[in-house]
Formats: structure tokens, sequence, C-alpha cells
């Protein structure tokens, strides 16, 4: 897109600012929406910033994107807390580093594969890629919305079954 090497470096310093700025306040925002509900706005604005930094021309818009995607994760951060409310709701608290580990696994062997594979796609196709993490961010926000936090239903028994069958999920 035809930046220069003085933008490029902005576009990883202006996110983590806004994030070490607006953090406490997204917290407090958190911790009142609730776990699930912040997990589904953050995906929500992985698939907004990578649509953003895929389409757009500008800089402005690029850092916008970027901003977006760097604050999604503190959203996206609490799909573990969903984890350990359920696993603790079932009595398997102690298996929460186990799941934690093996999801954490999993990650880095895709991000190594697609690291990999990247760089092919590009070869066809400059937006190939993007493309792909689009489509990729849009299963993840339908994933969000099944997800489901005991945190708010503790005393409902008839919804149990269902939380120990998206257990897999969440760790997913």
């Amino acid at each position: 897109k035809n930046f220069n090497a003085s933008q490029i470096s902005l576009f990883t310093s202006i996110p983590c600012f806004c994030y070490i700025l607006l953090q406490p306040i997204l917290l407090k925002i958190i911790k009142w929406i609730g776990n699930k509900k912040s997990v589904v706005i953050g995906s929500m604005m992985l698939l907004l910033a990578s649509i953003i930094i895929t389409f757009s021309k500008s800089f402005y818009l690029m850092m916008l994107g970027q901003v977006i995607y760097t604050l999604a994760f503190l959203f996206k951060s609490m799909d573990s807390l969903i984890l350990k409310n359920n696993l603790i709701y079932l009595d398997r608290e102690n298996e929460f580093l186990k799941y934690e580990s093996k999801s954490r696994l999993i990650y880095s062997i895709l991000t190594t594969i697609i690291a990999l594979v990247v760089g092919y796609l590009f070869s066809i196709n400059y937006y190939l890629p993007m493309y792909l993490c689009i489509g990729i961010c849009f299963v993840n926000l339908m994933v969000s919305f099944i997800l489901s936090d005991v945190a708010f239903k503790e005393n409902n028994v008839e919804d149990s079954k269902r939380k120990v069958n998206l257990n897999k999920l969440i760790t997913l």
C-alpha cells in the first residue's frame, strides 16, 4: 500500500499507546457487560479491523484498523475467564492450565503453519491472505455467539449439561 518505514512503525506504536491509555476504561466496560459479550464484541472488532485494514488505502483508516485490532484482543481475552468459570462450575478448575496450555500450543502450531503458507498465498494474490483472515474472523464471530459463561447462570441446572458440551468449544 506504499507506506514508508516511519508510517509502518506507527502502525505498531500508536495502537499500543492507545491500548495503554484505554485499558482502564475498557476493563470497566468489560466488567459491566460481562465476559461473553466482551468476547462477542472482541470478535466483531477483529472482523471490522480486518475489513478496514484489507480495503483501506488511507494511512489514517489503516491506523484506525490497527487500533481496533489491538483493542479487540483485550475484549477477546475474556474467553480465558469463561473457560475458568465453566471449569470451576464443573469442579474441574485444576484442569484450567491443561486446557489453556493446549490451546496456546495449538495456536502456536497454527500460527507457524500460517506464516509458512502466507508467503505462497501472497505470490498468488496480495489480498488472498487478508480475505482468508476476514473469513476466519467471521467464523470466530459465529462461534463466540454460542459460548456459555456460568457466571450469570450458576443456579440454572438445566443449562449445566450444555456447558459441559461447550467446554471443548471454549478451548478451541
